[in-house]
């Protein structure tokens, strides 16, 4: 249902858009910071089951229940029509915190029993229910009986919706479909349900049925599901004529925007983009404060315009008039305005002000665009707004309100800038603060430690400090991989070898990497890619000990790599060199190269960079960093070309 109702906040387009604005606006310092920032080796409450084999949450507590059979029976005692399962990703992650912690939803959900579940967890749900997608939301009575269920991300706005719907009609399923046959009230509701679990084309031939049996009778809701309906069953002309019967019959009603976005979704399929001006411009000024509104503008001028059409400058223009026609939405449409104008010739200095307006004005949008603000930061060293970045950084530092925050990403551009002294004095008034993100400033002090310091016994301790702290908490999977690290790092290699085994263990079956991890990955990845690669560092390590000059490989592979952190790129290539000469058949030769292409690129030595790592390609088939010189050298490619 993502092109009517809007899966999360940004469409797959947008997100591809973004991605390549940036790049195209970068310069060697974009590849530069991903070759830098990356290691070789990158790339709690933990969910268990009961007797009955349920599910229990991790930091379990009093307002949620620990098992399927749990809620049941805190629906039954309450006499609730109905509970909830909240299925996670990763754990509790932003899309929950902005979900289910928002002023719409907060208190629908305090009202019902309820329970969550990692998706890792989630057996019970994907046996009974066949759930398959994370993050979901599931509906159920106090007998364990389906409701409805939403999977993948929504918007608030359509969440809210289907609490609405529910509380209505919480009916399970099978009990509606009876009912259905008797009431169109039910029918409606069963129409409903069919476009919430993902069914279109059957609530595409329930609506015609429906509609032919009340015989020019129907409701204006029923109008509405019927294009809804259509348009998602690929039927795009039958959605079009019915979205124009809903318009003319009920041109004030509730469903009004919501119509008006399939109709701009149509247009722009169809290439008609007049079409979806009129229909935009005609939403900016009736409907304005509806979240169709929001998705209608930035699909238009993002997709449409900037991407399919190629032409951003329309894209800018449209934005610009639709940021003046004074929505509440108007942070959203800075930060595509500033995406779309990241990828102008020489819009880079209007797109940071969208950024730092979105930050200023400090609303739900503030963090994304802090984001934003440190990526083009990071894809820019040396460049004259980075500088500019980090003095508004500093000045948010001060702010009450995302003071902290600010001081997170003002660390991470001082690590990639070098600053180590200050990279880790701003990471460390985030852990001190007892505030939220400590347990993040924790992370990248042990982060900086390790990259940035060349420090293995001062990471271990800031680790240390944060599974101490926040153990049974999302924080602790990351915590244990950058513990993992620096125990290797200081040679420590059983040690090293039985954290990586938890690790490894910890990511079976899960699909996404828990926020926590940003802190201690040079980038994010799905988590079985990252098992993948967790498994075969373990698979290195068994190696090294049954080599006959493991231990000594090992040693001086280390003193590279800290060399390397602490910027002393002579001794570092010094010793990667010595260590490709001598234990050519080493587990850890491959490695070398990879280092030494790392050094190279540092330097600005493309083509000894790529020699390198061809090396790895050309000799080191199957070994775990045979893929990653070739992504690089596939990298190398793309900057030049």
């Amino acid at each position: 249902m993502s092109w009517i109702e809007g899966k999360g906040e940004e469409s797959s387009e947008g997100r591809e858009f973004k991605r390549r604005t940036l790049f195209r606006a970068g310069t060697a310092a974009v590849f530069l910071a991903v070759i830098l920032l990356a290691e070789m080796f990158g790339g709690c409450g933990r969910a268990k089951k009961n007797a009955a084999g349920d599910e229990t949450i991790s930091a379990a507590d009093s307002e949620w229940a620990g098992s399927l059979a749990e809620l049941q029976k805190r629906i039954r005692e309450a006499g609730a029509p109905f509970g909830v399962v909240i299925i996670t990703g990763s754990e509790w992650g932003r899309y929950e915190k902005d979900i289910y912690e928002s002023p719409e939803i907060k208190p629908l959900l305090a009202a019902v029993p309820r329970m969550r579940v990692d998706w890792k967890a989630a057996d019970a749900l994907r046996e009974r229910y066949g759930a398959k997608d994370a993050p979901g939301l599931w509906f159920l009575d106090g007998a364990g009986r389906e409701i409805t269920h939403l999977e993948g991300a929504r918007d608030v706005a359509f969440v809210r919706r289907v609490f609405e719907h529910v509380r209505e009609y919480p009916k399970p399923r099978t009990e509606l479909r009876e009912s259905a046959e008797k009431d169109s009230g039910a029918r409606i509701r069963l129409i409903e349900v069919l476009l919430e679990t993902g069914n279109p084309d059957t609530a595409l031939l329930e609506c015609r049925r429906t509609t032919k049996e009340l015989k020019g009778a129907q409701p204006a809701l029923l109008y509405y599901l019927h294009a809804y309906s259509a348009g998602e069953a690929g039927a795009l002309r039958e959605a079009e004529r019915v979205a124009r019967q809903y318009l003319r019959k009920f041109p004030g009603g509730s469903e009004r925007a919501a119509v008006r976005w399939i109709q701009t979704f149509l247009a722009m399929k169809q290439k008609r983009q007049r079409s979806a001006e009129r229909t935009i411009s005609k939403m900016l000024s009736a409907d304005s404060t509806s979240p169709y509104t929001r998705q209608a503008v930035t699909a238009f001028a993002i997709q449409y315009l900037a991407r399919s059409k190629r032409d951003p400058a329309a894209a800018e223009r449209f934005l610009t008039k639709a940021i003046k026609a004074g929505t509440p939405w108007s942070a959203d449409f800075l930060l595509a305005r500033a995406l779309v104008r990241s990828g102008l010739p020489n819009g880079m200095p209007a797109a940071l002000e969208d950024l730092r307006t979105v930050v200023k004005e400090g609303g739900e949008r503030a963090e994304e665009g802090l984001d934003q603000l440190t990526a083009v930061a990071a894809s820019r060293v040396g460049a004259p707004w980075a500088a500019d970045i980090i003095l508004f950084l500093q000045k948010m530092a001060r702010s009450e309100s995302l003071g902290f925050a600010a001081r997170l990403r003002l660390a991470q551009l001082y690590l990639l800038n070098g600053d180590v002294t200050l990279a880790d004095e701003e990471a460390r008034l985030v852990s001190a603060s007892g505030g939220p993100l400590a347990p993040a400033g924790m992370l990248l002090r042990g982060s900086i430690a390790l990259d940035g310091e060349g420090n293995p016994k001062k990471a271990l301790a800031a680790f240390g400090e944060c599974l101490e702290k926040f153990a049974g908490s999302t924080w602790e999977p990351a915590a244990r991989y950058g513990r993992a690290r620096a125990l290797f790092f200081l040679a420590r290699v059983k040690d090293a070898a039985e954290a990586y085994a938890f690790l490894e263990k910890y990511l079976q079956g899960r699909r996404y990497l828990p926020e926590s991890f940003r802190y201690v990955l040079p980038s994010m990845m799905p988590a079985e890619v990252f098992q993948s690669q967790i498994a075969a560092f373990r698979r290195k390590l068994a190696e090294l000990e049954k080599e006959k000059n493991g231990a000594a490989v090992l040693k001086e592979y280390v003193a590279g790599t800290i060399a390397a952190a602490r910027g002393d790129t002579e001794t570092a290539t010094r010793v990667f060199r010595a260590v490709t000469a001598d234990y050519p058949a080493s587990s850890l030769a491959d490695d070398a190269y990879i280092q030494l292409g790392t050094l190279a690129i540092r330097e600005g030595r493309v083509r000894e960079a790529t020699k390198h790592w061809q090396r790895v390609v050309n000799s080191y088939k199957g070994s775990d960093q045979y893929e990653r010189a070739r992504q690089y050298l596939a990298g190398l490619r793309r900057f030049r070309g």
